[in-house]
Parts: structure tokens; C-alpha cells; sequence
């Protein structure tokens, strides 16, 4: 209510981050933050965002992790790939689920678009589904995976009423917050897990998404946030 566009003491707000997950949350962040709370910034073209390059082979492949990854699946990447030489036929992302995660997941599959497409067409690429939340009460307990499925368990084990005491709910920010049992139980064991196959068109929406988020162009993601902002909600601040 009391923003004041002219007393902005710069001509331009340049937010600079790196080009991975942190950058990009970083990033959307302050963005989303002023969509909601300085929007004549946005409308006034104060805003700018500098990023160092989007997507260099030669900066990802230097990367342990992703070298190492690379070397399990066995079939190189580029003009080297080569689909037949593929260690595994069931290759599972399993990621955080909170805004981090999708960043990281988000990551990786435009790298296997890019760079490993094969991979997608042969279906060899799910997304491991870790619940959000655990709701227990004395020896029961359940998993949810949203917000609906929580308030129908928290309901069922309080006889009807959701906030009723010794219902404890337990909200999951990582994997590691999970013992190694309920990790098993929940995420990894072949009989109860739910997984995603990842199909081509999955992936080229991640890719897009990323570019957009991502890329030099301001105005697709200008017009993204100003679409979107409305939507977001538990910012991870």
C-alpha cells in the first residue's frame, strides 16, 4: 500500500544467480516476491535478471555426480551414446519433495532430454514418489501424498475429528527425514512404491519449463510468474 515507485533510488534491479536448482529457486523467490509486493517494478521493465550460461555440456560433465551417474548407466552421452550398452532398464530419479527436489528433477531430466534421449524413448526413465506427510496415531499409521489424503487419515484415526489429540501428523521436507525403514516402506520397496514412468513429452515440458525459468529471454519468464505467482503457496523461506 505504501510502495512508491518514485522514490526508487536505482534505475534497474539486477538479480544475479547461478544457473543450478539453488540459483533458480534463489531467484524465483525475489521474483514472486515482488510480482506480489512491488508489481510497478515489473510493469515499469525495472527488473532484470542476470544468469551466467544455461546449459554448457562441458560445465555439467565436470561435475562428479553427474560423471559418476553417467558411468553407472554405462551408455555414454552425445555422438557416444549408445542405448544397447545400458547397464539398467529401470532408472529412478528420487528426489526431495519439496521445491528443491522438483528443481533437482527438473535438472535431471533436461539433461537426459538433451543429452540422453534414447534412454526416454526406450522408457527406461521413472520418478520415485515419496509421500509428503505420515499421519500415526498409537500403532496406526498412514501415508499421504497430498494435502487431501492427509485430512482424510487424520479424520479417520481421530473418529471424525481431524484435529483431534494424539493424531500426529508429520510433515516430510526430505528423504532424510525418514527413518531407514519408512524409506524403504514408502519410496524404494519394488511391492509398495508408487514410480512414474517418464515419457518424451514429460521431459520436453522440464526442458521448456527450465529454459523459460532459466534462459535469457525476460519476457516468457515475466509472463510466467505474473501467471503463476497466484498459485504458490508454502514458500520454502
Amino acid at each position: 500500500k505504501n510502495f512508491d515507485i518514485s522514490r526508487l533510488r536505482y534505475g534497474r534491479i539486477i538479480i544475479l544467480a547461478d544457473a543450478d536448482s539453488d540459483g533458480h529457486h534463489i531467484a524465483t523467490l525475489l521474483l514472486t516476491f515482488i510480482y506480489r509486493h512491488m508489481p510497478q517494478l515489473i510493469t515499469a521493465g525495472r527488473v532484470f535478471l542476470a544468469q551466467p550460461p544455461l546449459y554448457r555440456i562441458d560445465k555439467i560433465l565436470s561435475n562428479e555426480e553427474i560423471r559418476t551417474m553417467i558411468t553407472a548407466i554405462g551408455t555414454g552421452v552425445g555422438e557416444d551414446f549408445k542405448i544397447e550398452d545400458a547397464r539398467y532398464h529401470k532408472i529412478i530419479i528420487m528426489t526431495d519433495a519439496d521445491v528443491d527436489g522438483a528443481h533437482i528433477r527438473t535438472l535431471l531430466l533436461t539433461f537426459f532430454y538433451k543429452e540422453m534421449k534414447a534412454l526416454l524413448d526406450a522408457g527406461y526413465i521413472y520418478i520415485a514418489q515419496p509421500p509428503l506427510y505420515r499421519v500415526a496415531k498409537g500403532k496406526e499409521e498412514f501415508y499421504a501424498y497430498d494435502e487431501k489424503e492427509r485430512d482424510g487419515y487424520a479424520k479417520r484415526l481421530g473418529g471424525g475429528e481431524e484435529a483431534k489429540a494424539n493424531v500426529m501428523v508429520q510433515r516430510y521436507k526430505g528423504l532424510g527425514e525418514m527413518n531407514p525403514d519408512q524409506l524403504w516402506k514408502t519410496t524404494m520397496d519394488p511391492v509398495a512404491r508408487t514410480i512414474l514412468k517418464v515419457t518424451m513429452e514429460d521431459a520436453l515440458e522440464a526442458s521448456q519449463l527450465f529454459e523459460t525459468l532459466m534462459g535469457d529471454e525476460v519476457e516468457p519468464r515475466r509472463k510466467f510468474i505474473e501467471e503463476n505467482a497466484k498459485f504458490v503457496r508454502n514458500l520454502d523461506v
